[in-house]
């Protein structure tokens, strides 16, 4: 079999076209070795004297429907990673492709992904007017709309001629964010931070990491005036146990958590008068096919630490996309805190947990070892409330899930506008453009709520407060005080 060294010396040669080329890129791409692709093209690429080869390969392999937008976009993706502190001009090649090939739209979002100052600067050095003038300006709206303080600063700086007219004839709310990002002129830091703060949720979904999250968190809490908002971030396993420790070892009686790891879901514990625990884990994902990896893993930890425990877990499956588990979590853990005025009326006391045991569907066992001997551990997968499915991402939303609930709980009004659940859904069910079919865009519209909630947060606050604010978002935090009880119905969300 050809070596990727010698696919790599062919192409450099200028034999891009022989037969032995595609193959060998097709036969990763059939076995899932995508990353040994983007390597491949990473190292070839990246370091080629002849990147024009390189070009035209890509595009043959497009015309034979070996490659994609999204390989195109991924592999273009893998490059500009090394481009962070330095620019290559061969990825400039790449880049007028992609701006041929898709559009200008497509290639100024990729370039606002993150922070390549340095390649965007070498990219714009190559193109000419009038197209020049059309880019910036596209440029300077993502910039905006993102909170892309880096670049929006370059072009001020290259561009000046083009930047303050076009800025000069925005609404004033858009002058006011550019005015607020051209003050950190001199601060490349500061440029730096507010660019990665926002673009975790600007960038679609899987953007959001552990800061991310905290940021968020620090977000809401600094919003929510009618409860405390105070969730635990426990970051992977270490994060984890520290919280359990620390849950268990406190005054508290009930907390929210939020697990971060590869995958993110959250979830609630309490902890009653005979020192009896409730836990409730929500993952996006649902058990329906089974407990998740991350599920199984928490499960684990949970057993190892949480005497006298009972678990239940979520059944329903509400994440159909590869990424947005995070975005999920922060919108179920925020809507945790008042879910109980939005219970039907026989929960009125008893409240979560006895909906969960009332709804269950399935129980499952765990096998875990205490003490050098296995047991089996019941975990109870449980429907989730009614108002936590509008989020999901399929449109047995209205063809199944919806028609299996009670009419009692379809009755429920869901938020403080009073809406029953199905009518509240329906808000962010939308056609879209490319093949004409509802899809369920209400995580999106959520998402996009964070992200103008952060710049707003970032307009308000210095970055030091907020640094200090994300802070208090740790499983070393004390769990010592009780939290305020839940808002009245009608007040949440």
């Amino acid at each position: 079999m050809i070596t990727r060294e010698e696919v790599i010396s062919l192409i450099e040669q200028g034999h891009y076209s022989n037969p032995k080329v595609a193959l060998f890129i097709k036969e990763q791409l059939d076995d899932d070795y995508i990353s040994y692709i983007d390597e491949l093209f990473k190292q070839g690429l990246g370091k080629s004297k002849q990147p024009e080869n390189w070009i035209k390969l890509i595009n043959l392999l497009h015309s034979k429907k070996i490659f994609n937008k999204e390989d195109i976009l991924r592999i273009t993706k893998s490059i500009l990673a090394d481009t962070i502190y330095d620019a290559n001009p061969n990825i400039n090649f790449l880049l007028i492709f992609i701006m041929e090939k898709y559009g200008k739209d497509t290639l100024v979002d990729l370039l606002t992904q993150k922070n390549y100052k340095f390649q965007v600067q070498s990219f714009l050095s190559q193109i000419r007017a009038p197209l020049l003038e059309e880019v910036i300006q596209l440029f300077i709206k993502v910039c905006l709309h993102k909170f892309h303080a880096t670049i929006l600063n370059l072009l001020n700086k290259e561009y000046p001629e083009i930047f303050k007219p076009y800025v000069d004839k925005l609404n004033e709310d858009l002058k006011n964010q550019a005015a607020f990002l051209l003050k950190f002129r001199e601060d490349t830091d500061a440029q730096a931070t507010i660019t990665y703060w926002v673009g975790q949720f600007a960038n679609g979904f899987g953007a959001i990491d552990i800061n991310g999250l905290k940021l968020i968190c620090a977000e809401i809490k600094a919003t929510k005036s009618n409860y405390s908002f105070n969730p635990i971030i426990c970051y992977d396993q270490p994060g984890l146990e520290k919280f359990l420790n620390n849950f268990k070892n406190s005054k508290l009686d009930n907390a929210r958590f939020i697990f971060k790891s590869a995958h993110t879901i959250c979830g609630e514990i309490r902890k009653n008068q005979d020192d009896n625990y409730e836990i409730f884990l929500l993952d996006s994902l649902g058990s329906e096919s089974g407990l998740t990896l991350a599920l199984k893993g928490i499960i684990s930890k949970i057993i190892t630490i949480i005497p006298n425990r009972t678990i239940y877990v979520s059944y329903e499956k509400r994440q159909y996309l590869e990424a947005g588990c995070t975005a999920f979590a922060v919108d179920d853990v925020r809507h945790l805190y008042t879910i109980e005025n939005y219970l039907e009326k026989k929960y009125a006391k008893d409240g979560l947990f006895a909906y969960l045991d009332d709804n269950k569907v399935i129980t499952t066992f765990v096998e875990h070892t205490v003490v050098g001997s296995t047991h089996k551990f019941p975990i109870f997968i449980s429907h989730i409330p009614i108002s936590f499915i509008r989020t999901t991402q399929s449109r047995n939303l209205f063809d199944g899930m919806f028609p299996r609930r009670s009419i009692e709980e379809k009755n429920t009004l869901v938020n403080k506008a009073k809406k029953l659940p199905e009518v509240s859904a329906k808000d962010h069910y939308v056609a879209e453009e490319k093949d004409g079919k509802p899809k369920n865009l209400r995580l999106s519209y959520k998402l996009d709520k964070m992200r103008i909630a952060v710049i707003k947060m970032i307009m308000k606050h210095d970055l030091s407060v907020i640094k200090e604010k994300m802070d208090e978002f740790d499983p070393n935090q004390v769990l010592a005080v009780k939290a305020k009880p839940p808002p009245k119905p009608g007040l949440s969300r």
